[in-house]
């Protein structure tokens, strides 16, 4: 089975899964979120991890960074920042903001989707060539593995 039908697939599950109720947010207090997982755009399967900070009233704003896999090592790593909205409901849309590491021939892609229970994220992908995404709660990423551009808070 191709890779992107397996990817596909593994979201519709996942979209099955989202009989349950979703996470969402409403408390009194800002909460940082990290993210980590897979997307599909026309350079093929490629890893990612979003960071995000979430106001009370739903606004958010972080950093995407995208990087290769074991199944597409030759995906250059780069990362840029997004702001948009996660709301009580679950629902994601973020736009994508100002570049902190672009490799030449990237266009940076917005995401639009579904936390659902467990706090995972899945949706769209908005950008040319672009499909699915589907991402995991993770630990912020280890410092040692990523680019120093895209270290740090959000500017």
């Amino acid at each position: 089975m191709p890779l992107k039908s397996k990817l596909l697939r593994s979201l519709a599950v996942l979209a099955a899964c989202g009989a349950m109720p979703a996470i969402g947010y409403a408390a009194s207090a800002p909460r940082s979120d990290n993210w980590t997982g897979v997307y599909h755009c026309a350079q093929g399967l490629t890893g990612a991890h979003l960071a995000l900070t979430v106001a009370p009233d739903g606004t958010a704003e972080g950093l995407f960074e995208f990087y290769p896999v074991t199944q597409n090592p030759g995906v250059p790593r780069g990362c840029f920042e997004v702001a948009g909205r996660l709301d009580a409901g679950g629902h994601l849309v973020l736009a994508p903001g100002a570049w902190r590491l672009r490799p030449q021939g990237f266009v940076s892609v917005g995401l639009s989707g579904q936390e659902l229970a467990g706090g995972r994220l899945v949706g769209a992908v908005q950008g040319p060539g672009c499909g699915s995404f589907a991402l995991m709660p993770a630990k912020p990423a280890s410092l040692a593995d990523r680019p120093s551009a895209c270290l740090g808070a959000i500017s």
